[in-house]
């Protein structure tokens, strides 16, 4: 309606700011169980900036990799779209599907960062004429070791056959039938999610801007690919240390040296604990 462009580098975001505050709007909306997400931002604008060693560093536990410079900059960035007003108040206190409906609904935030679930959780608060789109995360600056159109691409939900089960060949029986492409395509348009089964998708996306979008970005970005997680949050407290950081962060009640040092903390502390046995992501 206003003739605004998605953004591709940082400046733009932050010009695009300014333009949404021009009209009432805001730019980004965050909710306290999901602040998390936000993290993804961050990490994929330094990952962009600096190439995967950033993640793998972090995904590492090495000593001080919160302290690399493209890291620091990608939080120094958003901690200035906090300072500049881009962020909509008190999402530090506001249940996360209640943030996502200011995003779906109410529309007083232009974009929100999630994985491709959101567009099924949010359905019934979702306004009629809201064409949910996928969007690669911009890049600090306009040169980057690895281009804007790369995305985090990753199974949302794994299946395990044991191999000793008591009974391994009907399970495997049943994941055939489960990633056949007839089911893998049901599965798309019921979730409007991408299914792992190629060509699962029609050019339609049945229908829904969000699952096409999403499976456009993901050819768009070709090798450019990557899934980086952090897999310590599954066993340890590090996912909550995260959420409580950038509720903090993104509320304004701490600097991004702060949420870095917190962070690295942490990290320190998983690396540290002998009880763990740590993953090496290569």
């Amino acid at each position: 309606e206003n003739g605004w462009e998605p953004p591709k580098t940082w400046d733009e975001t932050m010009a695009l700011c300014e333009k949404a505050k021009a009209k009432d709007k805001y730019l980004f909306v965050w909710g306290k169980e999901a602040s998390l997400y936000w993290s993804w931002l961050a990490l994929d604008m330094a990952v962009k900036d600096a190439g995967l060693d950033v993640w793998r560093n972090i995904a590492n536990l090495k000593e001080d990799a919160w302290s690399h410079p493209s890291v620091i900059a990608s939080f120094e960035a958003i901690e200035d779209s906090v300072k500049q007003g881009c962020w909509i108040p008190g999402g530090e206190g506001t249940h996360y599907t209640l943030a996502q409906t200011k995003w779906s609904l109410d529309q007083q935030a232009l974009m929100y960062s999630s994985g491709s679930w959101i567009a099924q959780e949010m359905k019934e608060v979702t306004a009629d004429d809201f064409q949910m789109t996928a969007w690669p995360y911009p890049t600090l600056r306009s040169e980057s070791a690895i281009p804007f159109g790369s995305v985090q691409v990753d199974p949302g939900g794994q299946y395990v056959v044991p191999a000793e089960g008591a009974n391994t060949a009907g399970a495997m029986e049943i994941l055939r039938a489960w990633l056949s492409k007839d089911a893998a395509a049901k599965w798309a348009e019921t979730t409007e999610s991408p299914s792992v089964v190629k060509d699962s998708v029609p050019a339609d996306g049945f229908g829904s801007t969000a699952l096409l979008s999403t499976v456009q970005v993901m050819d768009q970005a070709g090798e450019n690919q990557h899934a980086f997680f952090l897999s310590y949050m599954d066993f340890t407290d590090l996912g909550d240390v995260l959420v409580n950081v950038f509720n903090q962060f993104l509320g304004g009640q701490i600097s991004s040296a702060e949420a870095l040092s917190q962070l690295q903390d942490a990290h320190d502390e998983v690396r540290e604990d002998d009880s763990l046995i740590k993953r090496v992501w290569e």
